[in-house]
This record gives structure tokens, sequence and C-alpha cells, in this order.
């Protein structure tokens, strides 16, 4: 929402918005010019606007909806709004997936824009090079997220559309994995026959779901759901990587191959683990489809260091790094906690704020499996974002399944009450962290603050 906001005020439109809490994005957007307030209130929606554009989040019960639609006003979801502007560019490129999508769009934008090609660019993260989540650059190219929550995809209009993964999440929304599945495959066709799919041959049941596109494909041999890429078959996708190694930050190099033919020799990423070489692959493939020099492409992943919140390393705690992550599903909690172990030397903490009640209901034991595989676990209260606790679930419920069922792992987990006073649980760090200990700090709600207050 921030990024379409900083978007259409500098094509000179009117804006204003709302948001629950401060952050560094309404710091952002007020230094912008753009007026923001702070809690959303009904009030906030004054005679006058012409259009109320809002997040897939906001449920209909909220004041400020409730407000626009008594007034009257035009109203669109903001995948409805953002998919028109895309209708303004010759070239829309979206990255879906149920995980990977920021990492991914993030390597495209660094690639697009070391070939010069001006692109605009929306992500779901802070993109240090771009100085944000959102570059408003010429109308040729359009770089965007695709977030697969309430169909939302659906109203995008790709020119190249990449599916990194299709797995179980937002389920509050989806009634299961095949639901999710059949919501991809309607994203998927989209696209026409004369515009391409770039999309991960490892995702399940691969074959059944390109029946009847009417699109290109472009395949490339991404990570599959226990986090291995088979490299034994060069050709086993269009593009595919060979010879994989780690350094001891758990940095990998590889080789990368075209049908067969290596076109990349030992391209080595600084963003850490094995679903990164999946994200570069993407990304190789989207942009050689732009017929960008492939020392162009080996340059810009080669520098490519991040994105905030994606394994990001915020600071220490008695001599132990510490890390920020914005991991919220159990796939992408796996991934973290497979990278810190790979590169912790002593013991590994994890500070865990579960998000939404109905992710933590639905995924309760899988949570409980991959939280569990570390040293020291630390839940806070569950994030609520967009909802209320109908659910009857807390955060003890998973303490007390890892007791039940995985207290053989020898995790030490604690529920801190209030945990979202993160004073609490920053003097609980300092009090039992130790020297070559490893702190993750994990979750898509305001547990960066917590990150933050140990950076600074």
């Amino acid at each position: 929402m921030s990024g379409l906001a900083l978007l259409l005020h500098d094509r000179g439109f009117k804006i204003t918005g709302s948001d629950a809490t401060e952050s560094v994005i309404t710091n952002n957007l007020r230094k912008a010019g753009i007026e923001v307030n702070i809690p959303q209130s009904r009030n906030n929606i004054v005679d006058g606007i012409d259009l109320v554009v809002y997040t897939a989040a906001i449920s209909s019960d909220n004041e400020e909806f409730i407000s626009a639609k008594d007034k009257n006003i035009p109203m669109l979801v903001r995948s409805q709004f953002l998919g028109e502007v895309m209708e303004n560019y010759k070239n829309v490129i979206t990255i879906s997936g149920t995980h990977g999508k920021t990492t991914t769009t993030s390597m495209i934008s660094e690639i697009t824009l070391a070939a010069n090609l001006d692109p605009t660019i929306t992500v779901g993260g802070m993109l240090a090079s771009i100085g944000g989540n959102i570059r408003i650059g010429g109308m040729d190219y359009f770089v965007a997220e695709a977030c697969e929550y309430q169909n939302s995809f659906h109203d995008f209009h790709p020119t190249n559309a990449v599916i990194l993964n299709i797995e179980e999440d937002h389920l509050d929304f989806f009634k299961d994995e095949e639901d999710i599945r059949n919501s991809f495959k309607k994203f998927a066709k989209l696209l026409s026959k004369d515009q391409y799919l770039i999309i991960n041959k490892n995702i399940t049941k691969f074959d059944e779901f390109i029946e009847n596109l009417n699109c290109n494909l472009i395949t490339y041999n991404g990570v599959d759901r226990n986090l291995k890429i088979d490299e034994t078959n060069k050709a086993n996708a269009d593009y595919t990587a060979c010879n994989i190694n780690y350094d001891e930050e758990y940095r990998p190099s590889f080789d990368v191959y075209f049908h067969g033919d290596k076109i990349i020799d030992n391209l080595k990423l600084k963003v850490r683990g094995v679903a990164s070489i999946s994200s570069a692959l993407a990304a190789i493939a989207v942009t050689r489809n732009y017929n960008i020099d492939i020392n162009i492409i080996k340059n810009a992943l080669n520098d490519f260091d991040g994105v905030g919140r994606r394994f990001e390393t915020k600071g220490n705690i008695n001599g132990a790094l510490v890390i920020d992550d914005y991991a919220h599903n159990p796939a992408e909690v796996n991934s973290v906690i497979s990278i810190a172990k790979n590169i912790v030397k002593n013991k590994l903490w994890l500070v865990y704020q579960p998000h939404t009640y109905s992710r933590t209901k639905t995924f309760l034991n899988e949570f409980a499996d991959n939280l569990s595989n570390v040293d020291n676990l630390i839940l806070t209260d569950i994030y609520a974002a967009r909802e209320k606790n109908t659910f009857n679930i807390s955060s003890q419920d998973i303490i007390d399944a890892i007791n039940k069922n995985y207290n053989y792992k020898n995790c030490n987990a604690v529920y801190i009450e209030d945990g979202n006073n993160f004073d609490i649980i920053k003097n609980y760090l300092y009090e039992h962290v130790k020297p070559d200990d490893l702190v993750l700090i994990v979750g898509a709600g305001n547990i960066e603050k917590l990150a933050n207050n140990i950076r600074n």
C-alpha cells in the first residue's frame, strides 16, 4: 500500500491514508509529503475524496471502510487498482509464490537496474538500492510482487509471470491446498500465447498444473518442499543449478545451465541458503527473456546483498549475532532455521511472533515441529493483524504441542506473556545469551521493533 501511495503521489495525485500504528514506513510517507493519520478512524474519511483504495487485509467492519461505503465514495481493493496501473506499462513482470517473492523480486529489480531498463518497482521489503519499497521509473518495465491472498493477483495484467512455489498458507481464505493450486492456475491463465510463465519445475504435480495453459513456459529446477535442489541432471529444466557449494557463512556458489549448456560459471551469492539459488534461477530466467547480457545478470546477482528483514543482520547480544527475518509460515520458518543451523557456532535462539490466529491454529503441529529445531525458543503473543481471536488459540498451545510431541529435541521453549512488550524479551536475552550463540528474531508483525532496539 505504501509503495502504491508513493507512486501515485509522484504522478501528481493528492494522497492521504492511515495506519494502526506509527512505523518507519509511515514516517517515510510523511517525509514524501503524504498525509498519514494514526490510528484509523471514520473521521479520516472526509468529503472530497474521489477514490478509496484499501488493502485486502481490511475487513468489512473496519470503521473507515464503513464510512467510505456510507458516503458512497468509489472504492477499489489494492489489487484492482494496481492492476489498472499495470495496464499503462509495456512489460509487466509479476512474481508470485507462497514464499520467496520479495527476494526474487529484488533480484530481478537489481538486474533490470543494472541493465539500465529504468524499471518501476514495487517490492514487499526495503531494498537499499532503491531506498525503500518503491522505485518510480519509466513506462516500459513494471516489476511487482503478486500475492495470492484473496486471489488478489487475479486482478493483475502480467506479460511475464513467475510462480516460485505453491504450498498451504492463508487458510483463513483458501479451503485447502487444492484451492490454492486452482488460484495459481487461474493466475497462470492470465497469460496469452505470446507471453511467458517462468515456473519452478519442482512444484507438486507439475505436469498436472501446466495442463491447458496457453502461454509459453520457461522452467527452472528450483527447491522442492524439502529445501533440496536436484543438481544431477543439467537438462532437467530450461535453467538448472549444478556444482553447488557453500562457504562458511552458508552463502552458495554454483554454475548455471541452460538446456544443458553452461551459461554462468561459479555464480557467488551474498544471500544465504538453498532458497536463494532458486530465486536466482527464476531471476535469470526472467531477465534473459529480455535479452539482458549474461555478464550484467551475473554481476548484479553477485552484488545483491539482500533485502530488509530477510535474514538481515541487526547487531549482537553479548557477542551473539542477531538476525531479523519476516518468515511467518512453517515453510519459511523452516528455511530460516536451516540457514541458521549451518552458521551457528554455539546455541541457536529463536524469538518468534506468531502471525494471525487462523494461521497458528491451522499449522499448530507444523509450527511446533519446526520451531522446536532450535536450542532455545521464545514465543511472544500472537500478532492479530486483521483478526480477532475467535479461534481459541494462544502461543501456549505451541509450547504444549512441543512438550507433548517434540520434547525429545531438547528445545527449551518458553512463552513470555505480554511478550509484545519487547523490553521483557530483550532483558531475558541479555541475561541468558552467550558469546557465539545466534539469535533469530522472526515474524511478520511488529517483532522487528525488538530487532531494531537491539541494533540501536
